[in-house]
């Protein structure tokens, strides 16, 4: 099996993050591409990875589930209404 483009430490790994919920989905999504017998590099890129995973960031950034990791931008990531 081909080496994978997508790295992480599943041991320090922030889900509350939206830069590391971000990373996990588009580590899904390379699992896909390599059972389906994808080659790293040649046949998907990094672009390619997270542009796909962006859409299920965003979704789960509304749930407002996700936050910034930097206390500079602390806060939610969209308002959310309260009625």
């Amino acid at each position: 099996m081909a080496g994978r483009l997508i790295q992480f430490d599943a041991e320090t790994i922030g889900k509350t993050y939206l830069d590391d919920f971000l990373t996990i989905v588009a580590y899904n999504i390379e699992d896909a591409f390599i059972a389906g017998g994808a080659m790293p590099g040649k046949d998907y890129s990094y672009k390619d990875l997270y542009q796909l995973a962006a859409p299920f960031a965003i979704e789960k950034a509304k749930t407002g589930h996700l936050k910034w990791k930097y206390k500079e931008f602390e806060g939610p990531l969209f308002d959310h209404p309260t009625a």
